[in-house]
């Protein structure tokens, strides 16, 4: 089931409970952290949400705002991935193919004004 989770006053999500899990574990989220899950009706912190699913080191991390700072992004990747970098370079190929194909209608019709008819 996919979660909501505020962070730094801010509502990011949704993410698949996995995700979230794994964001624990990595210190990126804090046990402390809201939380709501679609179609409830009240935010929880994600220690009580994932109380048995949690590894102990989790459980006894510090709040976020307590720990060494590093990087925090669950926004999208710099780099586009998968399909999407796909289109991007279809979209690009075939942009260069318009380009030369008028190009040489230029080229053809120029040849055809300076021959005789």
């Amino acid at each position: 089931m996919s979660l909501y989770v505020s962070v730094d006053g801010k509502q990011i999500g949704p993410f698949e409970e996995d995700a979230v899990l794994a964001h624990l574990a990595s210190g990126m989220l804090s046990v402390s952290d809201m939380a709501i899950r679609q179609g409830d009706a009240s935010w929880s912190r994600l220690g009580d949400i994932f109380a048995n699913r949690l590894p102990v080191r989790s459980q006894v991390s510090a709040p976020r705002s307590m720990q060494t700072p590093q990087a925090f992004s669950l926004q999208r990747p710099a780099q586009p991935i998968g399909w999407v970098a796909s289109m991007q370079l279809v979209t690009k190929v075939l942009g260069v193919v318009v380009l030369v194909l008028v190009i040489l209608q230029i080229i053809i019709e120029t040849i055809s004004l300076l021959l005789p008819h």
